[in-house]
């Protein structure tokens, strides 16, 4: 609602990419110490101002935004593993059972990762030369499945419906060039695929409303970024905002419709 800004740390690093716990009572951020080439992940807690360090294997950690649960007691983020290339990392909230979990998808990068509501799984995208992947991995067995296995075209951002059973996606698996980005939905197992825009723009960086009835993303069919919503009961696309400027960054209220 507006008023004094609070300052949550007070050290001389450079934080970055700050990421809400579905409760809002902690948020996790990169940091990075003025004289130091090493970035951690922190996670403080609102109410006490307590700090959790995540250092790990002291290598670097991000850049994409860290996931929590639903629950709010794990999260994901991308790292350098023991390979050299950034994999994806799990940790409990209090910084307990850190451990590399993608290493068996692919040799190559991944990043982008998205836990499911219960925790269970991590989605994460991995590069497979010519093509990138979703992958699931779960983190009990430490099985990974590649849900686009045979399809020759680069995956974006997949994310965890609310209720665990979708998965929502950008591809560029229908655009005849390869190149153009539309917004897609499938089963949590990889089956039924659905195109949700299908148009001759760029669509991406697609998140569920809280409720999970919505689809909200970015489209440049208006010729700048702007922000649109698809209804998955009605199936009409609804445009959120409006000017001849880029909007890009969003963030759906939990809960909301």
């Amino acid at each position: 609602q507006g008023g004094e800004a609070r300052r949550l740390t007070s050290d001389d690093a450079i934080e970055t990419t700050q990421s809400w716990s579905p409760d809002g009572s902690a948020i996790a951020f990169y940091s990075r110490g003025a004289a130091s080439d090493q970035v951690e992940l922190r996670v403080v807690e609102l109410a006490s101002g307590k700090h959790i360090s995540i250092v790990g294997n002291g290598l670097e950690k991000g850049p994409d935004v860290p996931a929590w649960s639903a629950d709010g007691r794990r999260i994901a983020f991308p790292g350098i593993g023991a390979s050299g290339k950034s994999e994806i990392w799990v940790a409990e909230r209090d910084g307990s059972n850190l451990r590399e979990v993608s290493a068996n998808a692919s040799k190559r990068t991944k990043g982008q990762p998205s836990l499911a509501p219960d925790g269970s799984q991590v989605a994460y995208v991995a590069d497979m030369r010519g093509a990138i992947a979703i992958f699931v991995t779960d983190l009990a067995t430490g099985e990974s499945r590649n849900l686009t296995a045979g399809v020759e075209a680069s995956h974006e951002n997949p994310r965890w419906a609310p209720d665990g059973g979708q998965l929502l996606f950008s591809s560029s698996r229908d655009d005849e060039g390869g190149t153009r980005m539309d917004i897609f939905v499938m089963n949590a197992d990889g089956s039924e695929v659905r195109n949700l825009t299908r148009h001759p723009h760029e669509d991406f960086n697609a998140q569920w409303s809280g409720d999970g009835r919505r689809v909200v993303f970015n489209s440049l069919r208006t010729g700048t970024s702007q922000i649109f919503a698809f209804d998955l009961v009605s199936g009409a696309t609804l445009r959120m905002s409006e000017n001849t400027s880029h909007d890009l960054e969003f963030a759906p209220r939990p809960g909301s419709h």
